[in-house]
């Protein structure tokens, strides 16, 4: 209630001063548009900071029939916040948005990209967010992703892995050679894991390049690339100019075409480490998205070491978590299949929560994932083309946990609720 009064009361006052000019009309320096201190930007300042507060992932301002909306994306659900803008005032917000960026503020049929750095809550770490505007039928859509918040960058030891898929994990990732692929939908952790990896291995020995759209953390030590497609300067243009580069390992933030797919492949094959992001369900339906890219089987078994798939799911609150069991014939049961007990206990949250949690009965994500290793017998069965079923069954004989069994074996540990893991999977 305190915070919708605090909101109310600046965008009165940014009304009452919104015929005012916008600031300064030129690209501004991080952190500039803090220092201005207008009603607008005090008002953009505490959205933000409410945001960063609230652990929100993105915010978004949606221009609606009825008024000006904005959500906030906390633990992967959309809330709403605020409610309640008058239209003249978020043109200008919009407006303002855009020179911060260094956008044109002219353009508003066309999507437009950029971002800008924020002190959040007056503290001395910058955030990066990352600005995505596009035109909708009532106006222009903002979303604004925070990033490089300190709960957002993780090692290795933080992404959830159970003590076998670390070990393997360390294992590929500091081999000679090979290409580690990183599977999953949209908002599924891939980025963090992969940042996790370079974290890792970014030592003065190392030569590490990373291709990126858009460069979401920013590391010291690692050469990182953002493409730029206004200046026909894509992935395959920049994988092109690397492969020049002299490097030890190659990222690439996602694999979108079968050109970036070869010439990645091309690069493991050559003793480089390769890491790369794919949007594809699982690690085993990953290998045939690269086949229906056109990779040869043999040419895919030899390069790829291993696909680590993954998906987030909300992280029940330690504190006020419930103790249930699933009932005999209820869908928990029918998901657990022959690994039901109707003895074991899992858990839920409490509906109200509790002060721990602010009261969701959460309390962040936490990540569900399988490890493919193809080694031996997997790999000669990639190069002999088996289909996907056979390839699961190996994988599975082979020693594999897949996403289905970790996220069991985590609801059961009270980590997260059982009817939540079978909604994702």
């Amino acid at each position: 209630m305190k915070t919708m009064e605090q909101y109310a009361r600046l965008v009165d006052r940014a009304r009452e001063k919104a015929s005012g000019t916008l600031g300064s009309m030129v690209r501004e320096p991080p952190g500039a548009f803090q220092e201005e201190k207008t009603p607008l930007t005090e008002l953009l300042e505490f959205i933000l900071n409410t945001a960063y507060q609230s652990k929100a992932s993105d915010v978004h301002f949606e221009p609606l029939e009825q008024g000006i909306r904005i959500r906030l994306r906390i633990n992967g659900v959309m809330k709403l916040f605020f409610q309640g803008m008058p239209w003249e005032l978020y043109d200008k917000l919009v407006s303002r948005v855009k020179i911060i960026c260094g956008l044109d503020i002219a353009e508003k049929r066309l999507p437009q990209d950029g971002r800008f750095s924020f002190a959040a809550c007056g503290e001395g770490a910058s955030l990066d967010v990352r600005t995505s505007v596009v035109p909708t039928i009532h106006g222009e859509k903002i979303v604004l992703r925070l990033l490089n918040a300190p709960d957002s960058f993780k090692g290795l030891e933080q992404l959830d892995l159970s003590a076998g898929n670390l070990r393997l994990l360390r294992e590929k990732c500091t081999g000679s050679s090979g290409m580690l692929l990183l599977a999953g939908p949209v908002n599924s952790g891939k980025t963090t894991t992969l940042y996790a990896v370079l974290t890792m291995l970014n030592q003065e020995g190392i030569n590490i390049i990373s291709v990126e759209d858009p460069v979401e953390y920013r590391i010291e030590g690692i050469n990182q690339i953002q493409v730029n497609g206004k200046i026909n300067f894509g992935f395959a243009e920049a994988l092109h100019a690397v492969l020049r580069q002299d490097f030890d390992c190659l990222a690439v933030g996602e694999i979108r075409s079968a050109e970036a797919a070869e010439m990645l492949i091309s690069s493991a094959l050559t003793g480089r480490r390769v890491f790369a992001t794919i949007h594809t369900p699982g690690a085993v339906k990953t290998i045939y998205r690269l086949l229906d890219m056109g990779i040869k089987p043999y040419l895919l078994a030899a390069a790829v070491s291993a696909v680590m798939g993954q998906r987030l799911v909300r992280r029940l609150c330690p504190v006020c978590r419930e103790p249930y069991r699933a009932a005999p014939g209820s869908r928990e049961a029918e998901f657990l299949g022959e690994d039901y007990d109707r003895q074991q206990e899992f858990f839920r949250h409490r509906a109200k929560g509790c002060p721990h949690c602010e009261h969701t009965g959460f309390a962040g994500r936490l990540a569900v994932q399988e490890l493919l290793n193809l080694d031996g017998r997997l790999a000669e069965a990639v190069a002999a083309g088996v289909t996907a079923g056979e390839l699961a069954k190996l994988a599975e004989e082979a020693g594999m946990v897949s996403m289905r069994q970790d996220g069991i074996k985590k609801a059961a540990a009270g980590q997260l609720e059982l009817s939540e893991l079978l909604e994702i999977l």
